[in-house]
This record gives structure tokens, C-alpha cells and sequence, in this order.
């Protein structure tokens, strides 16, 4: 049976290295018409060892080709190396020995994809979350209500899993806000973030009680941050889709938004797609987004913007000193370009220590300051 050698091994990931521009350009010329071959090949006689490289080969070459998806350099080359692999003459098999002529271009794909498993992983959630741009259904229904009003939270990084109990904990949070009818519905963003894998886990470090200093990777970190702001776009699309179905079968349905962090970019998403009349209260705590964003997109839209804001946010603090160097979200500090008469902007800093106090002490800060 064929395997692939440590010498093998070290001998691709010296070539890897060695990958630049002009290869990228020879494979990405290169590879359809041999992906095209291949199919012609299993039309006549059909092999699921060829097929199952096509289907890998075709992954590959649908990621590398996705300009929106974040990549980190490494992971490019590899993809690069794998299909330059496929197309290249020079093969530890021939391609031409009946039977296992392919045997080390389907290995050598599949183990490519093995190397880069997060990518491939977070591949898959940025399709489905660029889906919600169409079909919508954002939204996991927690209570249905009387029909009157209906509270859409949309927690971000601060809740990555979310399990019986802390439905049942946003459920009590929401009914202790003061203002709302008797009987609200609540909806929840149906969304999980541990594809993130390397802010997942330096997240939670940061936004520690102790303030603890965490080792990480600002490549890896970067890119997950870019990749989570992208699919909260799409995702924005998508609550603006399923609003509008609301709005269309009870228009006077009142609807209450509440977001945390990177929610903010899908509440202003899907408010600037909707109508002005669509969403009666705002409540940002700790948002990721720009004044700037805020200003086009929920200014003129929303009968009530609060903008809770913590200068003692270090997890907020920590992503952008990483990755927005020069920017300043609106969780972090007063407005000062924005005077509209509906919106206030509420400074928290002494409640808030650390970002996830946002989720404990929501309601009680609701209900001090909108009074």
C-alpha cells in the first residue's frame, strides 16, 4: 500500500515554502481543465478513489478562488501545493499506471486538506452564513408571545454555545425589562462562533477576572476576526430577510433588538436594508462597529438608539489594538459625530469590568438608564 514518508513529508513542505505569485497563476490556469479531465474519466469508467479527488481537488480549488475568504499564507500555499501536485507531470505514481496512477494525487489532496482542517472547517460556516444572504432564518424562537412585540437578541462572541439553560436564562433576563408587554416574544441568533478556533480561545483569556495574559497566534487571530465580521454581514442580511417576513404578517408587531459586540454589525446590517418604521428600540452593549456605520445605517431608522458604552471593555480593547489599529468601536467611548435626538449614549464603565458582564447585568443597566 502507498503512504506518504517522512522524507516525503519534509521534501513537500520544503517545495510549500518555496510557492509565489507565479505559481499561484499556473495553478489556478491549470486546474479546471484538469478537474475537467478527470470528470471525463469517471463519466467512462467510474472510480470513487477519482472521484472522491475531484470532490476534494474542486474544494480546494472553490476556496483558493473565494477572494472574501480569509486565508492565512500558509494555508494558500499548501491549497497551491496540492493542486500544482494534481496538474504537475512529475509524480511519485504515474498517472498512466492503470489502477493506482492517482493514488498519490488523491493521498497527497486529501492530506493537504487534513493540514489546513480549520480552513476547511471555517469554509463551511462562511457558505452558510453567505446562504443567509438569500433564505434567511437567522433566528431560534425562545418564547412566542401575544404577538405584540417580539425581542431579537443578538449576543455575538459573548455566547458561543447556547444550551437549555441559558435559554431559559435570556428568557428571564428579557421578561425583567421594564417597558416591555407582559408577555414578549423572544428570539434568539441561532449562530455558533467555536469555528473560530483562535478566538475562542484567547477571547475568554482576556475578558478574564484576573486580566490574564494569553500566548497566541496574531496571524490566526486576525484572520478569524476578519472572517467573523464578514459572515455577521451576511448574517445581517439574513435577520433583515426574517424581519421582513414578520413585518409582513403582523406589521404592527413591535420590534426590540438587543446586541452585544459583533451583533451590532448584524442589528446596523439589517436595519440599513429595512424600512424606517421596522424596528422601534436599539440597544447596543459594547458594540464592535463605527460611529460612522451606526450613523448611515440605524440614525434615521430606529425610533430609540442606546449605546452602552465601558471603557474598562478589555476584550474589545485587545481586538483592536490587534486589528483596527486607528479605529475606536462604539463600544468603547462617547459618540461625538452623532447629536440625533434618539440616541443616548450611556457610559457603563464602572458596571462593566469585563465584556461579559454585559450578559449578567443587562436588564438592571436597561432599566437604571432608560429611565
Amino acid at each position: 500500500m502507498f503512504t506518504l514518508t517522512k522524507e516525503n513529508k519534509d521534501e513537500f513542505q520544503k517545495q510549500v515554502n518555496k510557492i509565489g505569485s507565479k505559481d499561484e497563476s499556473k495553478v489556478i490556469n491549470s486546474i479546471a481543465k484538469e478537474i475537467e479531465f478527470l470528470e471525463k474519466k469517471v463519466a467512462e469508467k467510474p472510480s470513487h478513489k477519482i472521484q472522491n479527488l475531484i470532490s476534494n481537488a474542486k474544494l480546494l480549488y472553490e476556496i483558493i478562488l473565494e477572494e472574501k475568504f480569509p486565508l492565512s499564507e500558509s494555508s494558500k500555499k499548501w491549497i497551491l501545493f496540492g493542486l500544482g501536485y494534481l496538474v504537475s507531470d512529475v509524480d511519485l505514481i504515474p498517472d498512466a499506471i492503470p489502477g493506482i496512477g492517482y493514488l498519490d494525487d488523491a493521498m497527497i489532496i486529501s492530506w493537504v486538506i487534513s493540514v489546513i482542517d480549520n480552513d476547511i472547517t471555517r469554509y463551511e460556516f462562511y457558505k452558510k452564513a453567505k446562504s443567509f444572504k438569500n433564505k434567511g432564518k437567522v433566528l431560534r424562537e425562545l418564547v412566542q408571545g401575544n404577538g405584540e412585540q417580539l425581542v431579537i437578541i443578538l449576543p455575538g462572541f459573548i455566547e458561543n454555545k447556547l444550551d437549555e439553560k441559558d435559554d431559559i436564562s435570556w428568557t428571564k433576563t428579557i421578561r425583567s425589562i421594564s417597558g416591555l408587554t407582559s408577555t414578549p416574544g423572544i428570539s434568539i441568533l441561532n449562530w455558533n462562533l467555536a469555528y473560530l478556533h483562535e478566538f475562542e480561545k484567547t477571547i475568554p483569556l482576556i475578558d478574564h477576572q484576573l486580566s490574564l495574559k494569553p500566548i497566541f497566534d496574531i496571524e490566526m487571530f486576525g484572520i478569524d476576526w476578519q472572517h467573523l465580521k464578514i459572515d455577521m454581514k451576511h448574517i445581517g442580511t439574513g435577520l433583515y430577510r426574517e424581519i421582513e417576513e414578520i413585518k409582513e404578517s403582523n406589521p404592527e408587531k413591535e420590534i426590540i433588538i438587543i446586541a452585544s459586540n459583533v451583533g451590532s454589525i448584524i442589528a446596523l446590517k439589517a436595519i440599513k436594508l429595512l424600512d424606517s418604521e421596522s424596528v422601534s428600540k436599539l440597544y447596543l452593549f459594547g458594540g464592535t462597529s463605527s460611529e460612522e456605520i451606526l450613523q448611515t445605517s440605524a440614525v434615521t431608522k430606529v425610533y430609540k438608539i442606546f449605546n452602552f458604552y465601558s471603557n474598562q471593555d478589555h476584550a474589545l480593547q485587545f481586538i483592536f489594538d490587534n486589528n483596527e489599529l486607528g479605529h475606536k468601536p462604539i463600544g468603547m467611548g462617547e459618540l461625538h459625530i452623532l447629536t440625533n435626538a434618539n440616541i443616548r449614549n450611556i457610559d457603563v464603565s464602572k458596571y462593566i469590568s469585563r465584556h461579559y458582564d454585559y450578559k449578567y447585568r443587562l436588564s438592571e443597566i436597561i432599566n437604571h438608564f432608560e429611565k
